[in-house]
């Protein structure tokens, strides 16, 4: 969304977290390169970091959790795009307005013939409906 933002000359500030610390899936740092990001690997260790940047567009991508340090404390939104996050994190703290976008997560498909195309197809709806909402603000 940050990305779609910048693009449409909208400053915002978009941020992730989770109810788990995992690390960010190989699928789709994949997938970010085949859309046009350039990805550097910040550190090698479990939870690797990668700086995802394009253009004016520059982030650092990483698994946490919603309250990590680098998240805001209050006065967001908080966008809830997995039907795990929705159920098992009932409260956000600091945030001013809960949005449920819910996706069906790629990773389901993992080692699957699918997987690629399914990573490829989330990535595609996320980008379409952001879009979407990237359209509404004036």
């Amino acid at each position: 969304m940050q990305a779609i933002g910048s693009f449409y000359g909208i400053d915002l500030a978009c941020f992730s977290g989770g109810v788990e610390i995992t690390a960010c899936a190989q699928q789709t740092i994949k997938v970010l390169i085949n859309s046009g990001f350039n990805i550097t690997e910040l550190n090698f260790n479990i939870n690797p970091k990668f700086r995802v940047h394009q253009d004016s567009f520059d982030i650092t991508l990483f698994s946490k959790l919603f309250d990590d340090e680098v998240n805001p404390k209050d006065k967001f939104a908080a966008i809830m795009t997995c039907d795990h996050a929705e159920a098992n994190c009932p409260f956000v703290p600091g945030c001013e307005v809960r949005i449920p976008i819910t996706y069906v997560d790629p990773k389901l498909y993992d080692d699957t013939p699918q997987e690629s195309e399914e990573y490829l197809r989330r990535s595609d709806q996320i980008a379409a409906e952001m879009k979407w909402v990237i359209s509404k603000i004036s």
